[in-house]
């Protein structure tokens, strides 16, 4: 994979994560949602959070450069299809 589709992929991250982050808040900060599902509301906006942390966090490695989400998937290949069970 080239060093442009990698920066594209984890630009494409950073800005799901940030947007994820701003959901979630707009969620837990929104008393209509947090009426209407109670708890599973709670824990939909937490976990909205979570993950835009998770895939908005750069990460210290050299190669490959990315969240740590996308170092995940670049490493065992998730979005590609590929059936490992190691």
């Amino acid at each position: 994979m080239s060093s442009i589709v990698i920066i594209r992929l984890l630009k494409t991250s950073i800005l799901l994560g940030l947007c994820l982050i701003v959901t979630g808040h707009g969620l837990i900060v929104s008393s209509y949602f947090t009426n209407q599902y109670g708890i599973k509301g709670i824990i939909t906006a937490a976990a909205c959070i979570a993950i835009g942390v998770l895939l908005s966090l750069p990460t210290k490695r050299q190669n490959p450069s990315g969240s740590a989400c996308l170092v995940l998937m670049l490493r065992y290949h998730l979005f590609m299809g590929s059936n490992h069970t190691t």
